[in-house]
């Protein structure tokens, strides 16, 4: 979980002033507390902040890496390093660190962005070859590794985190009213190609861009098809059982993130069975609020000698502080409390002096999980791009949007969006699946990526494994809902594996908070929202989900 940038100094009387360039470096400091480096090559101008996990030495994962070649930022983890090293010292590349960025960077050299292909994990990257003077960046093919990119015409700025670019540009961010939109009518689902700023623009998952700095043009090199690196054949269970070996970290020790639920005791039970020492796990809960998942969590640690269950109580000494602070990190309008949770689970972490999570996010996305909880029933059942637009339309006309938006603006920001939703594959049988992977999975990796970056901590999703998702995508949509119960193939396969009374658990959502606290945090958004872009009192009587949101909007319009 490191953070990188680039950014281009071009034309007559301009140069990277490197002190500036430390300065904007140490501006997300927190996501890679262990050493910060920048390089200045070329009229551009490199930076890395380094969370050393792999490495049993971490000056040796320092970065940018320089080559005869090339330089490299790399932020991301391999998890089949060593098959990868081997092959590169059968290709007499000489591999002298146990760092994935070395791996990285001598396989770009070796490969081209092929290599990207042959790793079985997640990255983003920026890569500037010294031969063709271009600019390459990009990131894995879910946007697990988050990356932005801003072209000016004249310059390029690429980074982890769009306040980077605003900081070293010296530039006041304006908000994006047509992504604002798009969010209110499609929820998470809109489309994630623009940021909530205007002019920065999220890279594409698996499109490698390449910027050329004597054009001075950003033209796309490759895109990679994530659904052409799935492996399929092998048995689900032991695909997750694989995955977890590959991503539980051999230096450093680990925490688990237990909701309660079946995606997250699945990682929990097989851990269990795999160590022989307690391993932590950490479950949120809101003060005066009942909360099942809790229940849940604590009958399965009773269960699991080898897990040792922790609890961390989610309440808030200043709400308006901790909003502020969590919309900080995220980069968005708060839309929902829940951000406030992950942020405190994950802090909780960090207190703790944990570098790695595991955690079950991703899971859902695959396997039918928001089938009742987004109301996507006609959409899994009769799968089409017509029957989204309906699901869309229907639910905008059925709420309050109306009193925002005509229904010719709903109908405009719904056809804009899915315009830009290309399914992998002609056949409809996964084209849900794929919609939920391309809109929803890659908000949700966004929020858990810069959250718990927030605290100098990696996640790492299991479910995301090449493997698991190949058993996903072998299973039609529809055939993973089985009598209405969500997620069907994946509860028979850890039958023995997970206790009954969790494997037969229908799918929840995170619980709402408490009256108090969502009162509170209610008031705190008003407070801190004053004239922002919308007037919610004169909305009148509105949904208070919608309120919500709105308030969200205004208090994130007024921040930045």
């Amino acid at each position: 979980m490191c953070g990188i940038v680039a950014f281009t100094e071009l034309g007559e009387g301009r140069r990277v002033d490197s002190n500036h360039l430390q300065k904007t470096i140490e501006l997300t400091q927190y996501r890679g507390p262990d050493q910060s480096s920048s390089l200045i090559f070329d009229g551009i101008g490199f930076g890395h902040n380094l969370l050393s996990i792999s490495a049993k030495n971490y000056t040796d994962a320092v970065q940018p890496i320089e080559s005869h070649e090339s330089i490299v930022c790399f932020n991301g983890e391999i998890y089949n390093f060593c098959e990868l090293r081997d092959f590169l010292l059968a290709k007499s590349r000489n591999i002298v660190s146990d760092c994935d960025s070395e791996i990285f960077s001598k396989g770009i050299d070796l490969e081209g962005f092929d290599f990207l292909n042959r790793i079985r994990g997640c990255w983003a990257f920026v890569f500037y070859s010294k031969v063709d003077k271009k600019l390459y960046f990009g990131r894995d093919s879910y946007g697990e590794k988050q990356l932005l990119f801003n072209d000016s015409g004249d310059n390029i700025s690429v980074s982890t985190e769009a306040k980077s670019i605003f900081y070293y540009r010296k530039i006041k961010p304006k908000i994006n009213l047509e992504r604002i939109k798009s969010d209110l009518v499609l929820d998470f689902f809109a489309s994630r190609k623009d940021t909530y700023y205007k002019g920065v623009q999220n890279c594409k998952p698996g499109r490698i861009y390449c910027y050329s700095t004597i054009s001075r043009t950003l033209e796309i090199s490759q895109d990679l098809n994530w659904m052409n690196n799935l492996v399929y054949g092998e048995h689900l269970d032991l695909s997750i059982l694989k995955s977890l070996n590959r991503m539980i970290p051999e230096n450093k020790d680990y925490g688990i993130v237990l909701s309660g639920g079946l995606d997250s005791s699945i990682l929990a039970s097989y851990i269990s069975k795999m160590v022989n020492d307690k391993k932590i796990a950490l479950t949120a809960y809101y003060n005066g609020g009942g909360n099942a998942d809790l229940e849940y969590s604590r009958l399965l640690a009773q269960v699991m000698p080898n897990i040792d269950l922790n609890e961390v109580a989610i309440f808030s000494d200043n709400m308006q502080d901790d909003i502020k602070r969590v919309q900080h990190h995220l980069e968005e309008p708060l839309y929902d409390h829940v951000y406030l949770s992950q942020f405190k689970i994950y802090q909780w972490f960090k207190n703790h002096n944990f570098k790695v999570v595991l955690n079950g996010q991703a899971s859902d996305e695959f396997w039918g999980g928001y089938y009742h909880s987004y109301k996507l029933k006609s959409v899994y059942n009769s799968p089409s791009i017509d029957m989204l637009y309906t699901h869309f339309f229907k639910k905008s006309m059925n709420g309050n949007l109306t009193k925002l938006f005509t229904s010719r603006e709903i109908e405009d920001v719904i056809d804009k969006n899915l315009n830009d939703f290309s399914p992998s594959t002609s056949s409809n049988d996964n084209l849900t699946t794929q919609f939920i992977v391309d809109r929803h999975l890659q908000a949700m990796l966004a929020h858990e990526d810069r959250l718990s970056a927030a605290s100098s901590v990696e996640v790492r999703l299991p479910f995301l494994d090449s493997s698991v998702v190949g058993n996903a995508l072998s299973i039609s949509d529809k055939d993973k809902i089985v009598n209405g119960v969500e997620k069907y193939p994946l509860r028979n396969s850890v039958s023995g594996v997970v206790p009954e009374f969790i494997r037969n658990r229908p799918k929840q959502a995170f619980p709402d908070a408490p009256t108090e606290f969502y009162l509170q945090s209610m008031q705190a958004l008003k407070e801190t929202s004053g004239d922002g872009l919308f007037n919610t009192t004169k909305l009148g009587d509105i949904d208070t989900k919608l309120e919500w949101k709105l308030l969200a909007v205004n208090h994130f319009s007024l921040e930045i």
